[in-house]
């Protein structure tokens, strides 16, 4: 079976329905597996509907059972969602503007409103809208007043009243629409009144304007092609109306000299009115299924997990964790696949040549890097040949480097083809295998090595706490752990650190800089004995704009170097 789903929206008195009709809807698509958790006072029939009692919780349960929590609550506290980021479960917060944003796994804006924490995506194209109608022209002859299914603030009545006092509609020219959460309500004499009911969209079309606050219901609508005025609750409403564009009339109580401006101008309040067509085609149940939500935002380096994000983008998440300080990615696309590609159009996209097109300089670099490592590794004459595990060998030019330095080299790749022609081609053992699965002595009948490299994979490991602990296991005392990682502190990412973490590759989950490299490795039980800054590129520099030539570009590449700002570098350490 399916690990189920649970939503949570916020309901009961002061809520409002909107939040839980649309977690209702959610739940019927997501099917049989999906919750929802439901607070304070019963929700009225006329609102659940036929969606199975069974499937209403009044208790979440055991955290850990759910594949993943949909937070709708409009403002969710941090005690709320720490049993969830315990057990480590992906929170998607919608429209969440609570303390649980930054929080938030995955976060999803579908209305726009102020916050200091961007959202992975933001759209509308979410909302169960009808399809796109065009504004229709001609006068304004029947309003519709619809304030959600509470209106705390009275803003039925208010707009009623001030409508036909000012005289602007006669009462048999308006509609109100009453709620199941109204408190009791004295309309104008002459008004029509309707219960709330499922659809709105009927009522539309028989109107040739709204009233309402921001909500679903302005966008729903515009769409239908019936502009809107927004009178709203609060200042944080009329804000959220204000950056999606509506035009509103107050806050509470009605602007005489904006309703006047736009009633006597409707062509302008159409205008003011229409909305864009949203990017976004996919149902939010749609979104959600073809998502890989899988892993809550738990810190890959020591296990933390109340960490915020500090960069969101539509295919991840990156988190700064507030224990051991590590920057790590949170992706929501399947994993990776190191196939053909991936070594011939992939990374000839990236260095202008296939990976074994660029060999000859691999082995350079891999046979500098050995020197280096030897250089740590404390042996006599009469010690016998290094054995070396080179985790991601891809097609072994740090394999060929150690045989021919006089290493006993062993490699692993998760790509069969790269390490069948290391076995081919070069004669050297290699076993396709992921480094999370592999067993040195089922591969290679050993238990230890002097020598484990990783070049450019560390970054790709989702447990580095357990990945770290397995190649202690596998180092002999005095042996050497060294790798190499793209560098959050070069000056791709001091430049510009958001558009940093966007470039990363989605399969990069942690995002490492030599300092934080030192510390980590320290913990890990490694002293760190050398830590070369690689990757120096002055044209990157602030004003270079590419520049690779002149007496500039060869200022800032001292520059880098001086200062360590390469966009790469490698680690050395010694097993204590």
């Amino acid at each position: 079976m399916s690990r189920r789903v649970i939503i949570i929206p916020a309901c009961g008195r002061g809520e409002g329905i909107g939040h839980l009709k649309r977690s209702i809807a959610l739940a019927k698509d997501l099917g049989r597996n999906a919750c929802i958790l439901v607070s304070g006072p019963t929700a009225p029939d006329t609102i659940v509907g036929d969606f199975p009692k069974n499937r209403l919780l009044d208790h979440p349960g055991d955290p850990a059972q759910w594949k993943y929590a949909v937070l709708d609550k409009r403002k969710t506290s941090l005690q709320e969602i720490l049993p969830f980021m315990e057990a480590n479960v992906p929170l998607i917060g919608i429209d969440e503007g609570g303390e649980s944003r930054p929080y938030c796994t995955f976060l999803i804006d579908i209305l726009p409103f102020p916050a200091a924490h961007p959202a992975n995506i933001s759209s509308p194209g979410f909302l169960p809208l009808p399809g796109y109608s065009p504004m229709k022209g001609g006068g304004i002859n029947r309003v519709l007043i619809t304030y959600g299914g509470e209106d705390p603030a009275g803003l039925t009545g208010k707009t009623a009243d001030f409508l036909i006092h000012e005289g602007y509609f006669a009462p048999e020219q308006i509609t109100a629409v009453i709620g199941p959460f109204f408190e009791a309500l004295t309309l104008p004499a002459g008004v029509a009144s309707l219960s709330s009911s499922e659809s709105l969209y009927p009522l539309f079309r028989e109107n040739d304007l709204v009233f309402t606050s921001f909500g679903i219901t302005p966008y729903e609508a515009a769409f239908s092609g019936i502009p809107v005025l927004l009178l709203n609750p609060t200042e944080y409403h009329r804000t959220c109306a204000l950056l999606a564009g509506f035009p509103e009339i107050g806050v509470k109580h009605i602007d005489k000299r904006k309703i006047g401006k736009f009633l006597d101008d409707p062509d302008l309040l159409r205008t003011l009115s229409t909305v864009p067509l949203p990017e976004t085609t996919l149902s939010l149940a749609e979104f959600l299924t073809a998502g890989s939500f899988n892993d809550g935002s738990r810190c890959p380096a020591c296990g933390a997990g109340e960490n915020k994000a500090v960069g969101r983008f539509p295919e991840k998440s990156v988190f700064s964790c507030s224990e051991c300080g590590a920057t790590y990615a949170v992706p929501f696309t399947g994993p990776e696949e190191y196939g053909t590609s991936y070594f011939f159009s992939d990374y000839k996209d990236q260095y202008g040549k296939t990976y074994l097109e660029d060999y000859p300089h691999l082995l350079e670099l891999a046979k500098g890097r050995l020197d280096r490592i030897l250089a740590l590794l404390k042996r006599d004459e009469e010690t016998e040949a290094p054995d070396v595990l080179d985790i991601g060998c891809a097609f072994g030019p740090f394999l060929e480097a150690a045989r021919d330095a006089g290493c006993n080299p062993w490699g692993i790749d998760v790509s069969r083809e790269a390490v069948d022609w290391v076995s081919s081609n070069l004669g050297l053992p290699a076993e396709a295998a992921a480094f999370e699965t592999f067993h040195s002595e089922e591969a290679f009948g050993r238990k230890k090595y002097d020598i484990i490299t990783m070049w450019f994979v560390i970054e790709h490991l989702k447990d580095l706490q357990a990945a770290m602990k397995k190649i202690q296991s596998l180092l002999k005392p005095g042996g050497v752990f060294a790798f190499s990682t793209p560098n959050l502190n070069g000056i791709s990412g001091r430049k510009n650190y958001q558009g940093f973490l966007k470039a990363s590759p989605v399969d990069h989950i942690t995002l490492w800089d030599p300092g934080w490299a030192r510390t980590f490795l320290h913990h890990c039980g490694f002293a760190v004995k050398k830590t070369v800054v690689s990757g120096h590129h002055p044209e990157r520099f602030p004003g270079m704009n590419g520049n690779t030539r002149g007496f500039r570009f060869k200022l800032f590449h001292g520059l880098s170097r001086i200062f360590r700002l390469g966009d790469t570098f490698e680690i050395y350490g010694v097993k204590q």
